[in-house]
């Protein structure tokens, strides 16, 4: 599956774009790499989810939004990856 995705990477930012040129997902990473703050897109081009990882696993506040509207539908609290 990640065949299809292409990643642009730039230091200290990483892009995932799918074959159609969409933006998938655009991370901002910390000095070390070790956090990267991430949104995530829906087709429409409408943020559907926004959060840090921790080297590699979800942590603190992530934010569900509607890709109708973009409305926050739903919050989830990770500790510690």
């Amino acid at each position: 599956m990640m065949d299809n995705l292409r990643m642009v990477s730039l230091p200290g930012l990483s892009d995932i774009i799918i074959p159609d040129g969409t933006l998938k997902a655009v991370s901002v990473l910390s000095e070390d790499g070790k956090i990267a703050r991430t949104q995530s897109f829906a087709g429409n081009g409408r943020k559907i989810a926004e959060g840090n990882y921790r080297e590699e696993k979800k942590d603190s506040t992530w934010k569900y939004y509607s890709d109708l509207d973009g409305i926050l539908i739903s919050e989830e609290t990770y500790l510690s990856g």
